[in-house]
C-alpha cells in the first residue's frame, strides 16, 4: 500500500497521524489529572521528561534534516511525525506540570544574563514554533512540497534552537 500523501492517492488518511501524534499525549493527560489525582509528588518528576524529550526531539530534526539531503523522504517523513510526536508529548507534559506546580523554579546560578537571555528567547519562540510546525507538517504530508520547502527553512531553526535551549534551561535550573 503505497502512503505517499498525493492528491491522486486517497489510502491516506491525515487522521491517522493526528490520532497517532495526540494519544500518548491524551493518555499522559488522563495519567496525571485522573489515575493518581492526589497524589502530585510524580509530577515533579516531569521536568526531566520534558529534558528528555526536547533532547529526542533535538535529534530527531537533525535526522529528518540529514535524510531529507539525502532523498530519503519516507525516512525523513518518519523522523519528522516523530519530532512532532514528542513535541506534542513534551507541551502535555510542559501543561500537566505547570497545572500541578505551586510555585516557579528559580534560576539561581551564575549565569544570570546568559540565563535569562535564553529563557526570553526561547518562551517567544517556543509559541511560535507550535503554528509553524503544525503548517510546516501539514503541507508535507499534504503534497505540497514547495511550500513545504519554504516554510521548513524557517521552522526547521527556530524549533531546533527551542529543542535545544530547553535542555540548557533544565540543567542550568537542576545543576
Amino acid at each position: 500500500m503505497d502512503m505517499n500523501p498525493s492528491p491522486d492517492n486517497r489510502s491516506y488518511r491525515p487522521w491517522k497521524t493526528l490520532a497517532n501524534i495526540l494519544l500518548p499525549s491524551v493518555l499522559l493527560f488522563i495519567y496525571y489529572l485522573v489515575v493518581m489525582p492526589g497524589e502530585q509528588g510524580h509530577v515533579r518528576k516531569l521536568p526531566v521528561v520534558m529534558a528528555l524529550l526536547n533532547a529526542i526531539s533535538s535529534g530527531l530534526l537533525i535526522g529528518a534534516f540529514l535524510n531529507i539531503r539525502k532523498k530519503r523522504i519516507e525516512t525523513h517523513k518518519k523522523l519528522n511525525l516523530m519530532a512532532l510526536t514528542t513535541s506534542v508529548m513534551f507541551l502535555t507534559s510542559y501543561v500537566v506540570y505547570h497545572y500541578f506546580q505551586v510555585e516557579p523554579v528559580r534560576y539561581t546560578g551564575d549565569f544570570r544574563t546568559l540565563y535569562f537571555f535564553i529563557l526570553l528567547t526561547h518562551i517567544p519562540l517556543a509559541v511560535t514554533i507550535v503554528p509553524l510546525a503544525v503548517v510546516t507538517a501539514i503541507r508535507g504530508l499534504g503534497g505540497k512540497f514547495e511550500k513545504h520547502r519554504r516554510i521548513a527553512k524557517i521552522t526547521l531553526p527556530l524549533w531546533l534552537y527551542v529543542s535545544v535551549t530547553g535542555v540548557i534551561i533544565y540543567f542550568m535550573v537542576n545543576f
